[in-house]
């Protein structure tokens, strides 16, 4: 969920709930995320905790695409859980990409670049680190599939028969 604009090639439902930051705040006062925060230019980002807790009873993956903040919050909710941290090639090269997008000014790129930079050293903390490379969006989404498949069979997550 996500208090930011709605980009073109984006729906509602499908990529994000937009909603607006008055519904975020009472969504926040009522501990409905699992995990939020303020990331840029205070707009607000959060996991909705039934969301994610449905998942979880189904017996699926709930997959998160979330900062290191987010990351350190779902972690100590639910201590089993598994991070991933996405690397990218190099500062330049998400730098590159950023300006590509075409979204943010230069000043909105550079905070992003600092904060990439802070978030890299709590990659110790994560379970696995998998390099996002430049034209190689389907090696990572391998790897993370090739995560998902060993951490299944990981004999601690098997129930007693």
């Amino acid at each position: 969920m996500t208090t930011r604009t709605k980009r073109p090639n984006e729906k509602d439902g499908v990529d994000y709930h937009f909603v607006s930051p008055d519904e975020f705040k009472a969504k926040i006062r009522q501990g409905a995320f699992l995990e939020w925060a303020e990331v840029y230019d205070g707009v607000l980002y959060g996991t909705p905790r039934e969301t994610v807790e449905r998942i979880i009873r189904s017996g699926d993956v709930a997959l998160l695409v979330i900062d290191v903040q987010g990351g350190r919050a779902v972690k100590a909710i639910f201590p089993e859980a598994v991070l991933v941290f996405l690397v990218p090639p190099s500062l330049d090269s998400l730098s590159r990409r950023l300006k590509q997008r075409g979204l943010e000014t230069d000043e909105q790129i550079q905070k992003r670049l600092s904060k990439a930079r802070t978030e890299m050293k709590y990659l110790p903390a994560y379970d696995y680190g998998v390099g996002n490379d430049d034209g190689k969006q389907q090696s990572t989404v391998d790897a993370i599939r090739g995560i998902i498949a060993a951490e299944r069979r990981r004999i601690s997550r098997w129930e007693p028969q």
